[in-house]
């Protein structure tokens, strides 16, 4: 009796074991492709900004997937007092002593990112509203667009400090 629970045991070990194995393998490739699509998504957005100048290489830089799995970069030249924000086939450029600040919306509509800038206030839509607020999904949104507006806000401290 003993002996026929040693082998129940050892199957469902084995069994157990070969199932984490799998789960390892298939995650290796599900980070490989999800690396490729993240590439995919930013490399436009960001060949975007190197037209500018390649002056804005090695500059912090924040970027940020939205709901709709579009892009957002924010890139801070802390040296020459300015910064971009691109997303897809858009950006706008300013000085530091442009900016007004920025503000992180949530309501029913979802979540929204307020820039504020001498000629226009910039809304950058995180999320849609589709989901519930308390999904995984629009957490995780939500934290990256605050650190997004963190990041932005950082601005007005370096102008501040002058």
């Amino acid at each position: 009796m003993g002996n026929l629970f040693g082998y129940i045991l050892l199957f469902v070990l084995l069994g157990f074991t070969l199932l984490n194995l799998y789960a390892l393998a298939t995650k290796k490739k599900r980070d490989q492709n999800n690396e490729v699509k993240y590439n995919a998504l930013f490399q436009p957005i960001d060949d975007q900004i190197l037209k500018l100048g390649k002056d804005w290489k090695g500059s912090p830089v924040k970027r940020l997937i939205t709901e709709k799995e579009e892009g957002i970069v924010c890139v801070r030249d802390d040296g020459r007092k300015r910064a971009v924000i691109a997303w897809d086939g858009d950006l706008r450029t300013f000085k530091f002593s442009e900016f007004g600040g920025a503000e992180l919306v949530e309501n029913e509509d979802g979540v929204k990112i307020l820039v504020h800038l001498p000629s226009e206030v910039l809304t950058l839509q995180a999320t849609t509203g589709k989901f519930k607020k308390k999904s995984f999904i629009v957490k995780s949104i939500t934290n990256m667009a605050k650190d997004f507006v963190d990041f932005l806000n950082e601005i007005n401290k370096t102008v501040s400090a002058e």
